[in-house]
């Protein structure tokens, strides 16, 4: 029953789920009028998958074989999943975050998307596709990553009310 448990949960970071679960997201974003958002959620997931690529091929490394729950193919180093999940998962929750108001529901919120990204880190070791050290090499690469995107918003957002407010300067504060 775990092992069924676990191999639930490592889907949850799986590629496939991505390609359905993203553009839903950044879809509603779009529709919400959150360009912006929906833009960065979109590079925060491609940027860690190609990023991904690149360090596994770069550091080779083999998988465990002692003990495998589940099938794994390709390099063990950094781990995909906590990394894509963590960029995803971590992007999706902030973007949330700044629209719910209630400030121990928005911890709440982060505390859940944050126990969903270590269940999935967890699951990989636990099915015997991943050391310890891949998934946080996933994880650190992952935060980083994020870390660069949510700055990147911010630039992006303090750009436009720079813009915004030249623009209401220019024009004497008219609004047409």
């Amino acid at each position: 029953g775990f092992d069924r448990a676990m191999t639930f949960i490592t889907y949850a970071g799986a590629g496939a789920v991505y390609i359905v679960f993203a553009p839903v997201v950044a879809g509603l974003l779009l529709f919400r009028g959150l360009k912006r958002e929906g833009s960065v959620l979109v590079l925060s997931l491609a940027g860690a998958a190609l990023l991904n690529y690149l360090l596994k091929h770069l550091f080779e490394r083999a998988r465990p074989d002692l003990y495998r729950v589940i099938a794994e193919t390709g390099y063990s180093f950094p781990s995909g999943h906590a990394m894509v999940s963590f960029c995803f998962y971590g992007m999706a929750a902030y973007i949330a975050g700044r629209h719910i108001a209630s400030a121990w529901k928005r911890r709440a919120f982060y505390a859940a998307t944050a126990l969903l990204i270590g269940t999935i880190g967890f699951s990989r070791i636990y099915l015997g596709v991943h050391y310890p050290s891949d998934i946080a090499g996933g994880y650190i690469a992952g935060g980083t990553w994020l870390a660069f995107c949510i700055s990147f918003l911010w630039w992006w957002e303090h750009k436009k009310r720079r813009r915004n407010s030249k623009d209401s300067q220019n024009d004497g504060g008219r609004r047409n």
